[in-house]
């Protein structure tokens, strides 16, 4: 059965950690202190993976479903969302080539510079 919005304010922590089931293998883990933190199990290379979308409320529920989609599809390419998710990192990375050669300090600012200009 799909959560709503209001099943989640009402869900309250307990001594443990446990799972509230969204379906299709998206759930809402709720912490000891209280938090809540979208997460969506699956298989990939013959593997069981565990990906996050962020914590309640600051993704919404409609918001953790669109990720929950996404991630299906990418995954339904064939691509592993942790690949894609390094890709991205990658494309952010600045080669060595372009840095200058004269400090570490220099390097992090560049990389920062690009981060900004982007």
């Amino acid at each position: 059965m799909r959560l709503t919005d209001v099943q989640i304010k009402l869900v309250k922590p307990s001594t443990g950690p446990y799972k509230v089931s969204d379906g299709a293998r998206l759930f809402l883990w709720v912490t000891p202190p209280g938090g809540k933190i979208w997460r969506w199990t699956y298989r990939h290379e013959g593997r069981e993976k565990l990906t996050t979308f962020g914590s309640y409320p600051d993704v919404s529920l409609s918001l953790a479903r669109e990720r929950h989609a996404a991630a299906r599809k990418l995954l339904a390419t064939g691509t592993g969302l942790m690949a894609e998710r390094k890709a991205e990192r990658r494309r952010w990375r600045i080669p060595s080539s372009v840095l200058p050669a004269f400090g570490w300090l220099t390097g992090r600012m560049a990389i920062a510079r690009a981060m900004w200009t982007r």
